[in-house]
């Protein structure tokens, strides 16, 4: 709603003001101690030049202002809802038949989730919208929602591997602890792909998507030899015959 005054005088001035956007009425208004205002909605946006006419009495000819020109600017109300920011915020007013970009940050593990104009949503929605030559009143409602990421668990050989929460996706942030536990005759070695190391359990930090894969070994395949040995054994003794040498066994080690 837009208010329009006009100064009449002298003061003690009576009669009717009559307000025009350029040759449409506004409506009337009687003058009192040599004012006149009148409150309408009738005005819309863009550009307007308004005057005032007064009616005259028994006294005072009839007279018209000068025009004044004016604009009725456009506003674009934009609402948020989740962890992001929208830049600029709030109710923005722009100048008629302007452009205006709106830019979007989502705050740290989220992105945008939907992107809304007037009411309809956008496909694959943007990190930034902008109106063109707007020359009427819009909305923009933009919505923030947390990254979510999977965590993919294999296993070589003989063992499992259970997660904990064991989810089929996780939100930003999440910790998951892996626990690899071995079959019968097979021991856990180690992590690999996204994880290293031999830590069991292990804790994993959900910043994204992750392949993680669990290796164990067979040890029933492998035995264990014990190994005796007889040291410093003494030689045989051997009686030469008369007239040939002696032949000695070698030590055994």
């Amino acid at each position: 709603q837009v208010t329009l005054s006009a100064t009449v005088s002298p003061s003690t001035i009576t009669g009717v003001v009559e307000f025009f956007d350029g040759i449409n009425s506004l409506g009337t208004v009687n003058v009192s101690s040599g004012n006149a205002e009148l409150q309408t909605s009738s005005i819309t946006l863009g550009y307007h030049t308004i005057t005032a006419t007064y009616n005259g009495d028994g006294n005072y000819e009839a007279s018209t202002s000068n025009g004044v020109s004016d604009t009725v600017n456009p506003t674009i109300n934009v609402s948020v809802s989740g962890n992001g920011t929208v830049t600029p915020n709030g109710t923005v007013e722009i100048p008629y038949a302007t452009d205006k970009q709106f830019d979007f940050t989502p705050a740290n593990g989220y992105h945008v989730a939907s992107v809304s104009v007037n009411g309809n949503p956008l496909s694959n929605p943007p990190n930034s919208y902008s109106f063109t030559n707007v020359i009427s009143n819009q909305t923009l409602s933009v919505s923030f929602a947390i990254n979510t990421y999977t965590l993919s668990v294999t296993v070589v050989r003989g063992g499992s591997v259970s997660k904990n929460p064991d989810q089929a996706n996780y939100d930003d942030g999440t910790q998951v602890s892996l626990t690899a536990t071995a079959s019968s005759g097979y021991v856990f070695v180690g992590w690999s792909g996204d994880a290293t190391g031999s830590t069991n359990p292990l804790n994993v930090s959900m910043d994204g998507n992750k392949n993680i894969t669990a290796t164990f070994i067979n040890i029933s395949k492998y035995r264990t030899f014990a190994v005796n040995s007889k040291l410093n054994q003494k030689p045989n003794k051997i009686k030469p015959k008369k007239g040939k040498p002696a032949i000695l066994p070698n030590e055994a080690n």
